[in-house]
């Protein structure tokens, strides 16, 4: 039992890693493209 709750944790865990990345890759690609713009 405690195994399966420790793999639960770990899915999460990268779940959330993943959904960091991807916004984080959204935000960079927003922040470029204002970047360029005010030039």
């Amino acid at each position: 039992m405690k195994n399966r709750l420790f793999e639960k944790a770990e899915v999460r865990r990268m779940e959330i890693l993943i959904r960091l990345r991807l916004i984080h890759s959204s935000f960079t690609t927003v922040v470029f493209s204002i970047v360029s713009v005010m030039k």
